[in-house]
C-alpha cells in the first residue's frame, strides 16, 4: 500500500464494480476486501476479447482446496471451501474459447469428496454431450485414478493430459508435507498411473523437485 492508490485484498469479482465506481467518481478507498467470491455468481469470462494466436485457451470451473498441503499456497490464496461454478457456465464458456487446445486451471479439478466427484462426472458429461471439440489438460489429485466411469468421462469430455502432484513415494514424504490423500488405500503409484493412461489420458507427475512426463512406456515414476 506504501506504492499504490489502492489495494484490492482476496478476490476481486464480488467488489470490482465498485472499484470501478469509486474511481470514475473520484473516491477510490486506499482498501477493498474481495474476500472469496461465490464462483456460482460470477460472470462469463468475455474470451472474445482476448487477442487471436495462443496455443491455448484457459478456464476455471472451481475454486479452493480443502487438502491444506504444508507446502502449497492454495488454500491460503483460494480458501479451503471447495467453490464449484454452475456446470451449465462452464460448457458455455468451453464454446466461447476459439483455441482447440484449453488448460483448466483449477487447482483441484475433481476434488476430495463423493459430492465432488458426482459433480465431475454430471460435468464431464454435459461437455461430452456438447460435442466441444476441445482438448484440454487439468489438475487433479490421485483419487483420479479411483474411478474408472471419473476416467471414462473425462476421457469422452475431451481429457487428453493431467497434472498430479505426488510430490514424494515415501510414506514418510508425504506425512512430512500433509499430502494425505496420496497415503489413503496403500497406494500403488505406478498401478495409479497405468490406470489413467489406458483411457489415453496422459499423466504429468508433480513432485517437490522435479516434474516427469509420464508416458505408456516409461517404467519408473519416483521423483529422481
Amino acid at each position: 500500500m506504501e506504492y499504490t492508490d489502492s489495494v484490492v485484498t482476496g478476490e476481486a469479482e464480488s467488489i470490482w464494480q465498485q472499484v470501478l465506481d469509486d474511481a470514475m467518481h473520484g473516491n477510490l478507498k486506499r482498501r477493498y476486501e474481495g474476500g472469496l467470491a461465490e464462483v456460482k455468481d460470477i460472470p462469463l469470462p468475455r474470451h472474445d476479447l482476448l487477442a487471436k494466436g495462443y496455443a491455448f485457451g484457459a478456464i476455471q470451473t472451481t475454486r479452493g482446496c480443502p487438502l491444506n498441503c504444508t507446502f502449497c499456497s492454495v488454500t491460503a490464496f483460494s480458501g479451503a471451501r471447495y467453490r464449484q461454478r454452475p456446470i451449465l457456465d462452464v460448457v458455455q464458456e468451453f464454446q466461447s474459447i476459439r483455441e482447440k487446445y484449453v488448460l483448466v486451471v483449477d487447482d483441484n479439478l475433481i476434488g476430495t469428496r463423493p459430492e465432488h466427484i458426482a459433480r465431475a462426472k454430471d460435468m464431464f458429461r454435459a461437455m461430452a454431450q456438447e460435442n466441444l471439440r476441445k482438448e484440454w489438460i487439468a489438475q487433479a489429485t490421485i483419487n483420479f485414478a479411483d474411478d474408472e466411469e471419473l476416467l471414462t468421462l473425462a476421457a469422452k469430455a475431451g481429457c487428453s493430459g493431467v497434472f498430479i502432484g505426488f510430490e514424494s513415494p515415501t510414506p514418510e514424504g508425504l506425512q512430512e508435507i500433509g499430502k494425505k490423500i496420496n497415503l489413503l488405500k496403500n497406494r500403488d503409484f505406478r498401478a495409479s498411473v497405468r490406470r489413467i493412461q489406458r483411457h489415453n489420458i496422459l499423466v504429468m507427475v508433480l513432485s517437490s523437485s522435479v516434474w516427469i512426463l509420464t508416458n505408456q512406456a516409461s517404467e519408473n515414476i519416483s521423483p529422481r
